[in-house]
């Protein structure tokens, strides 16, 4: 059974299902997004001024982009970075982000592409709503990070959501039977156990750690201090601001 670590604010993991659609291209960006370079076409997400590259990030962070209600892909994105990082009539991307974060997985292949792009070519992140928890992982590969005076930023760690279901099947008068190779195998199909629970913590406790050390590294503050910060809770765009490295 694989298990997602999310990187996502739980309100959000709770109603995934009601992200808006995008909406938010002019007539003029819609015609510029499909201008071709390198032989071909770049994706609706990425606009482009001058030698400029704009790539629009809007919605939950997923290892692949879903067919209905969309996201950020992390196969189709770390496609269109490499594509940028190799286009030579682009000198400059801008990753404009409204993202309430993810999948921890996800978050951080995105990442390690943007910080890949960004040893050739500056990457700069503008959050223009949301930059929670994944996206705020993403944005700390690149070199600046701007936004809105009410976007809503931070929420740095993560979690991992399990439902130990069996009190409800015991009052259905249903027992599960689990026939297990090792200890922690089906983690919450049955009772989930204190060990389990303790493994659960130490993945999560590993995940944070490196997306703490990002923080660190690139907000220019000690490890310690990223405590402070990563509470798990968010901040507005004024106040991210105030914490932008001198």
């Amino acid at each position: 059974m694989r298990r997602t670590v999310w990187c996502l604010p739980e309100s959000f993991a709770r109603f995934a299902t009601a992200i808006e659609s995008s909406g938010f291209y002019s007539p003029e960006s819609t015609r510029s997004l499909l201008r071709g370079i390198t032989g071909g076409e770049y994706p609706h997400s990425v606009t482009f001024h001058g030698d400029t590259a704009v790539l629009n990030l809007e919605g939950v962070i997923l290892r692949q982009q879903c067919w209905f209600w969309g996201g950020v892909g992390a196969k189709e994105t770390t496609d269109v970075l490499e594509r940028l990082r190799t286009d030579s009539a682009v000198a400059k991307v801008v990753l404009c982000i409204d993202s309430p974060g993810g999948d921890s997985y996800a978050s951080s292949e995105i990442a390690d592409v943007v910080a890949k792009l960004n040893e050739e070519k500056p990457v700069h992140t503008y959050f223009r709503g949301s930059g929670c928890s994944g996206a705020y992982w993403i944005a700390c590969s690149t070199r600046s990070i701007t936004a809105g005076g009410m976007a809503e930023v931070g929420s740095i760690g993560c979690y991992i959501l399990a439902y130990d279901m069996s009190k409800m099947l015991e009052k259905e008068g249903i027992r599960p039977v689990m026939i297990r190779s090792a200890p922690n195998k089906g983690i919450g199909a049955d009772t989930i156990t204190e060990g389990q629970e303790s493994r659960l913590r130490e993945m999560v406790d590993s995940i944070a750690d490196k997306f703490f050390r990002i923080v660190a590294t690139s907000r220019k503050i000690s490890l310690e201090d990223v405590g402070s910060w990563g509470d798990g809770g968010t901040w507005t765009g004024q106040r991210e601001r105030a914490r932008q490295p001198a």
